[in-house]
């Protein structure tokens, strides 16, 4: 599996539509929108980042169930994956604090046992 690589998904976030995103759950549809909720059955194709119509069947309408995962889980990643980002940084940012700082003790360490060998 290929490791994580926040610049890379900063990258991509640059270019991607705008959040937060939705997932519209319909009866006869699933789709994701920017912006504001919207309504599957009635709004314009150009407005869907992802859409998946249902099917009509024996007077019913039903959706595939992992459409409705598949929606819901494009929506969630648009608005963790600048929050995992920016942990992942913060995170980084404090490992290397700590490197330091357990570079600094080692070095003092280091010279306290050399004062007390004198």
């Amino acid at each position: 599996m290929k490791k994580f690589n926040v610049n890379e998904a900063r990258e991509i976030m640059e270019f991607v539509t705008p959040g937060p995103w939705h997932a519209d759950i319909r009866v006869g549809c699933v789709a994701v929108y920017s912006g504001p909720i919207r309504n599957c059955l009635v709004s314009p194709e150009e407005t869907f980042i992802y859409y998946r119509g249902g099917k009509y069947i024996d007077s019913n309408w039903t959706i595939d169930q992992q459409h409705e995962i598949d929606a819901k889980f494009l929506s969630f990643v648009r608005t963790a994956l600048p929050l995992a980002c920016e942990l992942i940084e913060d995170q980084n940012k404090e490992i290397s604090r700590l490197k330091e700082e357990n570079e600094k003790l080692h070095k003092f360490r280091k010279n306290v046992l050399k004062f007390i060998e004198t």
